[in-house]
């Protein structure tokens, strides 16, 4: 074992001071919290989704007296299991600390513990009130649930504190789908011997059994992996009532009221990054939530939680490739049954998604700009005499669009699709799957390529018109899907890289700045915009297909077709998004928000743990360079840069990765450097496969060995 699991506790490496914007991070299957202030929780709590009252559910608030004058919480301390205040009477010097966490099974657990370290006695009195019925609750309509209250006996909550006297109370509200359980559930934490040490063990031991361990040069990308997966914990829910009833991921849990559902236009992103945990079934039951409840006409519906959805007919659509992320969690986890489980689901969607080919070119047409997820991106409104916020029957006015990024994502559906059938042994299937990628890809590259200006750009179906008015940064996806030639590559990484295109000193823009449509602020064209903007901010969405899509050409087409540097511009790309997940530079303080300013990282929305792109998927593929496949062959093609023959990380280390029944740690130590990184005695690159040795060299170039000893 190179790296030492002891060292890599989550508490340790993400703790922080706690303040009123800091992310609450313990949650449960059901039970979350925004950031909750003050003793106790007195506001800020929600069950699954979104709580109707606006500041959130109170399970109980505390009020705390010494010698009659009210203590409050001094200064908080963040930890990703457990929040903990602190708090000095100034004339009595009462010491108190709170550690308040929500546990996996859903219970809202205070610990306060009173220290006496003065020469009389304190009369200490707490005023303990609870926000939630004991009983029979309906936080949903239709949707009972049971909360009980345990709490210390009234004695306790008014009493004299010797001097040198210490005293722990411990309050617990639980919330289960039967009174009995939820009994059982407050009483378990509230009589626990260590409950805040048994919640902070349980918690670490969710990671110590899922993640890899992660280590490199670089400390900024190395404590992102861990606040990444940080993220996917505290998004992981398993509600088990109304329309979620297996483990599901939240886009996010902060304070919109959209938030924290499951919602199918991000279900790519998760997909990928979930087939890397140990466990395969969070990525499988995932999938199985919208498969579950997927929509009459075959499109998966577009959020769903808790049984509080929009009706069909008014829910709207959101892009996906979430075929293509199946059969990206079956390439990690391979599970024929399971595919042959979701083949129907699979197929239905990707009939649906092809009747937007209107003119059955295999182009997908888009006629509401709202439920592509890029919603005010410049392709819809390119007149120029476009009003914004004009109306016709109740509707933006705007254009129907052939869309790069809808057709790119059903161009990955459709391969998909076609593998899933070639392993289940239905050819003719296959083979009909197959030929309809090639006309979509055909398709893209005969009518979407502008050979004047080098550049994919969106239609306008009927007449196939460029819009060269709108150059988005969807023009890259078709490499993320695979269906771009060599000589697409060069001229189209050229713009990316252009500072006059979208290299922003925090790239990738979402429109190239020298488009009329292009802003970082909430604007287009002069005219004020509000939601979500794609005319110019970055998006963490972009930025992981823009990269993934980048590592995939360089790999597929050869560095050769990329020009110089583009190894150097894949890891700034990484660098950069690492960076900008940190408030304002500041390494005690990682964000992950929804999109951002690309001059000068500043978020532009308020959202927080947005679970809506990938970061450790793109490490694993993309630098380390792991390529996922369907057979027993390992294959690895790093593409960290060199410069003056040392490597852009002198080392790194990637430990106990789940890949095809496996654990594989893959490190790097570059002889060039004099160091021994990580004391195991080797110099270059070392694999183990179950902790084998199964291969070792001495630079990082390309390898494919037999996964088998």
């Amino acid at each position: 074992m190179i790296l030492n699991p002891r060292h890599y506790h989550l508490d340790q490496i993400l703790r922080r001071p706690y303040t009123p914007l800091t992310p609450f991070g313990a949650s449960g299957d059901c039970l979350w919290a925004t950031s909750p202030q003050g003793w106790g929780f007195r506001h800020g709590v929600h069950w699954v989704h979104k709580s109707a009252q606006e500041e959130g559910l109170a399970p109980f608030s505390l009020r705390l007296f010494a010698d009659d004058d009210e203590v409050e919480p001094g200064d908080g301390v963040y930890r990703p299991s457990h929040v903990t205040l602190h708090a000095r009477h100034a004339e009595s010097g009462l010491q108190v600390t709170e550690d308040k966490f929500l546990t996996q099974d859903d219970v809202a657990v205070s610990v306060l513990s009173l220290r006496n370290p003065g020469d009389g006695a304190v009369k200490v009195r707490l005023d303990l009130l609870y926000g939630i019925p004991a009983g029979e609750n309906f936080f949903r309509p239709t949707l009972p649930v049971w909360v009980h209250r345990e709490g210390p006996p009234g004695d306790d909550l008014r009493q004299m504190l010797p001097a040198g006297g210490r005293r722990t109370l411990v309050f617990a509200v639980a919330v289960a789908p039967s009174p009995e359980e939820a009994r059982a559930r407050a009483a378990g934490w509230a009589r626990a011997d260590d409950p805040v040490r048994a919640h902070a063990e349980a918690y670490q031991a969710w990671f110590d059994e899922n993640v890899p361990l992660f280590d490199c040069a670089d400390p900024y990308l190395t404590k992102m992996w861990y606040h990444r997966w940080y993220v996917v914990k505290k998004n992981h829910m398993n509600p088990r009532i109304g329309l979620t009833q297996e483990d599901s991921f939240s886009e996010g849990r902060w304070n919109s009221g959209w938030y924290s559902a499951s919602i199918t236009y991000g279900a790519g992103h998760v997909l990928r990054e979930t087939r890397w945990l140990r466990d395969s079934k969070y990525a499988r039951n995932y999938f199985r939530g919208f498969a579950r409840n997927q929509r009459a006409d075959g499109l998966y519906r577009s959020w769903y939680v808790d049984g509080i959805a929009r009706p069909e007919t008014d829910e709207g659509k959101y892009t996906d490739w979430i075929t293509a992320g199946v059969w990206d969690a079956h390439l990690v986890h391979p599970d024929r049954e399971f595919l042959r489980e979701a083949l129907p689901a699979l197929e239905k969607n990707v009939a649906n998604w092809q009747t937007h080919s209107w003119d059955n070119d295999g182009l997908l047409v888009v006629d509401d700009h709202w439920w592509t997820g890029m919603e005010w991106q410049p392709s819809f409104f390119y007149k120029a005499d476009y009003v914004l916020g004009e109306r016709r029957d109740g509707r933006d006015v705007q254009n129907p669009v052939k869309r790069l990024d809808l057709t790119s994502y059903q161009y990955a559906n459709v391969r998909a699709l076609a593998s899933v059938y070639d392993l289940l042994g239905e050819e003719g299937a296959a083979r009909a799957a197959a030929a309809l990628a090639d006309r979509i890809r055909d398709s893209v590259l005969t009518k979407m390529w502008d050979t004047e200006t080098d550049f994919f750009y969106d239609l306008l179906p009927g007449t196939d018109e460029k819009i060269l008015s709108a150059k988005t940064i969807a023009a890259f996806y078709p490499f993320y899907a695979g269906l771009s030639h060599v000589p697409h590559t060069v001229a189209s990484w050229l713009h990316l890289t252009n500072p006059n295109e979208f290299w922003t000193p925090y790239p990738p823009a979402s429109t190239a700045a020298d488009s009329p449509a292009y802003a970082q602020e909430m604007q287009m064209k002069g005219k004020p915009i509000t939601g979500c903007y794609w005319n110019g901010p970055t998006w963490p969405h972009a930025n992981s297909l823009v990269i993934t899509g980048l590592a995939r050409s360089l790999r597929e087409h050869g560095e050769a077709a990329h020009g110089r540097d583009a190894r150097r511009t894949l890891l700034t790309l990484v660098e950069s998004f690492g960076r900008a997940q940190y408030e304002e530079g500041d390494f005690e303080r990682p964000h992950t928000g929804e999109f951002y300013r690309g001059d000068d990282a500043r978020w532009l929305t308020k959202e927080r743990d947005y679970h809506h792109s990938t970061w450790a998927d793109l490490i694993i593929t993309g630098l380390i360079g792991l390529v996922p496949r369907d057979d027993d062959t390992l294959e690895l093609h790093p593409l960290l840069p060199q410069e003056n023959g040392v490597c852009a990380w002198p080392h790194f280390c990637l430990q106990n990765l789940p890949y095809r029944g496996h654990l594989l740690t893959i490190v790097w130590d570059d002889p060039a450097s004099p160091d021994d990184a990580y004391n195991d005695g080797d110099k270059g690159l070392t694999i183990y496969v179950d902790d084998y040795r199964l291969h070792h060299q001495e630079d990082l170039s390309p390898l494919m060995v037999s996964l088998a000893p």
